[in-house]
């Protein structure tokens, strides 16, 4: 009995220094999951759906709140790590678009008696994103992410007056296009479908800067805008959901 006692008295401090070094004692950063190790391309479709508000102070005043929404596709090339549990990458998109949307409304305000109506239609053509990736493996074949950036966006606005208070009655529009930038953010899941490639769904949030320009018959004026121009303020945010097949290039 003495002998047994002796050695549990031993073993149990050997078992405890076990446990503590196998599972206390902090792992070392090294990368991991070489699936998600690298850089990346890869390419993804999806759908939009956005909101503008048109807000122009002048004579008539009108306010105009439009949706967009449409079908985009999406290249992605990027180089990121992975650290036992956790994710960090750098990406780059660049992204076609037929995205549209359109609005006809009267002026809240009478032009010399008579009530304006306002046309504008727009459409988004292509995006640039550059983007930060943080995330965590859940298993070793999925991964969650969080995703925020930097996105230019290519707009074309149609604005239209169907008819002229200032001139006889008749029709005129005129285009503006114009590059906006804004800030996205957006959550993702990543799934290995195979040894090589990965399955990605996204959504995101786009939320565009305000901008400020001038029109009238003759055009559009974006710096000093005169007095007898319609001062127009724009604001524009848009949400996206989009899935891919990403691949690694290394």
């Amino acid at each position: 009995m003495n002998q047994k006692e002796d050695k549990i008295k031993f073993y149990k401090p050997f078992c405890s220094f076990s446990f503590i070094t196998l599972f206390l004692t902090p792992q070392p950063l090294e990368p991991s999951n070489p699936s998600w190790g690298g850089s990346y391309a890869g390419v993804m479709a999806g759908y939009e759906v956005g909101a503008a508000k048109i807000i122009a102070s002048g004579e008539p005043t009108y306010s105009n709140n439009l949706g967009f929404e449409g079908k985009g596709a999406e290249f992605v090339f990027g180089y990121g790590k992975s650290f036992n549990k956790y994710y960090l990458g750098l990406e780059t998109s660049f992204a076609a678009f037929n995205t549209h949307g359109k609005s006809t409304i009267q002026s809240d305000t009478p032009c010399r008696g008579e009530l304006v109506l306002f046309s504008t239609k727009i459409t988004k053509k292509d995006s640039v994103g550059f983007f930060v990736r943080t995330g965590y493996h859940p298993t070793d074949e999925s991964l969650l992410y969080a995703k925020f950036g930097i996105v230019s966006s290519q707009f074309n606005f149609n604005l239209k007056n169907e008819y002229s208070c200032h001139h006889s009655p008749y029709d005129y529009s005129f285009n503006y296009k114009k590059r906006l930038k804004g800030f996205s953010t957006g959550l993702g899941a990543e799934i290995k479908l195979t040894q090589v490639f990965l399955g990605r769904i996204e959504v995101s949030h786009i939320k565009y800067g305000e901008k400020l320009f001038g029109f009238n018959l003759l055009g559009i004026e974006e710096y000093n805008v005169p007095d007898d121009f319609w001062r127009t303020k724009l604001k524009l945010q848009s949400n996206e959901i989009k899935f891919g097949i990403i691949a690694p290039l290394d």
